[in-house]
């Protein structure tokens, strides 16, 4: 397997990848397809949510819209699957005033307030991982991203 100028990230004894080509040769070198198979339900849970409009072959990208590089991050979970998100450059975006966004994150401090009511009212505490979970906002900005690009 080539080197990376990276340092090697392991989690739970899994080595994860930077990036799409090290999942590729991470794959190769162990002689399987589960860093493939995650960014294949990533891309289908995408699809799935008609996140994107493709354009057809050589039309060309609507007035207006700017470029928008992405990339996949990959993480491992602790009973051992592999996990891959695309995720888009937010920071090339265009500046829209701190007002007038909203992320839909529960902070740390949040779950750690749910344990606590939890254990004042004596109740049992359940975790759960959801697969693909998707965060959905309209824009105003439209963007695009060049297909097969970035990866």
């Amino acid at each position: 397997m080539k080197k990376s100028t990276k340092v090697p990230k392991f989690k739970f004894g899994i080595q994860v990848p930077h990036n799409h080509k090290q999942a590729q040769e991470l794959d190769n070198f162990n002689h399987d397809h589960l860093w493939e198979e995650a960014e294949g339900s990533e891309i289908g849970s995408l699809g799935k949510h008609d996140i994107f409009i493709v354009l057809e072959e050589n039309k060309p990208i609507p007035e207006g819209n700017k470029q928008i590089p992405y990339h996949f991050v990959f993480d491992a979970k602790f009973d051992g699957r592999k996990k891959g998100r695309l995720v888009a450059g937010g920071h090339k975006a265009p500046h829209v005033p701190e007002n007038e966004t909203y992320s839909g994150v529960v902070s740390i401090e949040t779950i750690r307030l749910a344990f606590v009511l939890a254990a004042m009212n004596n109740l049992d505490v359940c975790a759960a991982d959801i697969s693909t979970a998707f965060l959905y906002g309209k824009t105003r900005e439209k963007s695009w991203t060049p297909k097969g690009d970035n990866k």
